[in-house]
C-alpha cells in the first residue's frame, strides 16, 4: 500500500446515498417546524414596531431555524446525497416562505380587527397573493415617517426572500 492510498482513507467521502424514507421524513419534519418558525416570523414583523435591522435579524433567524432543523433531520434519516438534500432544503424553505406570508397576512389582519381563519388564508393562493398586491400599492410599515410602496417594497421583499433562502441554504447544506 502506498502512501497515496493511505491518506486517502483517512478523509470522509460521502456515499452519495438517498435513503428514501428518510429524505420524506426530513422533508415531513422541516415542514412542520420551519412552518411553526414561519408564522411566528410573519407575527414577529407585524407586532415588532421597528422596521429596519430587527427585520433583517428576524429574517436570517427563520432561514436558519427552518435550514438547521431541516438539515439535522437529513442528517437523521441519512440522505447522504448533495442534491436530494438541497432539493428538500429548497422545497421546505419554500413551503415555509408561503406559510409565513400567511402567517404576516393573518397578524396584519387580525390587527386590524379582521377575522379570517389562519387555514383559509393557506389554502386560498390566489386570495393570499391579491392581498399581498394590495398591500404593496399603500405599503404597511413607516420607517423614519416613510412608507415603502411599490417597486420599492417589491425590491425589499426579494431582499427578505434571499436572506431567508440564503441563510436556511447555508445552516441546512453544512
Amino acid at each position: 500500500m502506498g502512501i497515496g492510498a493511505e491518506s486517502d482513507s483517512l478523509y470522509y467521502e460521502s456515499s452519495g446515498r438517498v435513503n428514501v424514507a428518510g429524505l420524506i421524513l426530513a422533508i415531513a419534519v422541516g415542514c412542520v417546524a420551519a412552518s411553526i418558525v414561519a408564522v411566528a416570523y410573519g407575527y414577529l414583523v407585524v407586532y415588532i414596531p421597528l422596521a429596519g435591522y430587527v427585520t433583517i435579524i428576524l429574517a436570517v433567524g427563520f432561514g436558519v431555524a427552518a435550514g438547521f432543523v431541516t438539515g439535522k433531520a437529513l442528517s437523521v434519516g441519512k440522505v447522504r446525497n448533495s442534491g436530494a438534500s438541497i432539493g428538500a432544503l429548497l422545497l421546505v424553505i419554500a413551503i415555509a416562505y408561503y406559510v409565513s406570508w400567511a402567517g404576516w397576512i393573518h397578524a396584519l389582519l387580525g390587527k386590524a380587527d379582521v377575522e379570517v381563519p389562519f387555514m383559509d388564508i393557506v389554502l386560498h393562493p390566489d386570495a393570499l397573493w391579491a392581498f399581498v398586491v394590495d398591500v404593496n400599492e399603500t405599503g404597511w410599515v413607516t420607517i423614519k415617517s416613510w412608507t415603502p410602496s411599490g417597486g420599492v417594497l417589491w425590491v425589499l421583499w426579494f431582499v427578505e426572500l434571499v436572506i431567508i433562502f440564503g441563510s436556511a441554504l447555508f445552516v441546512g447544506a453544512a
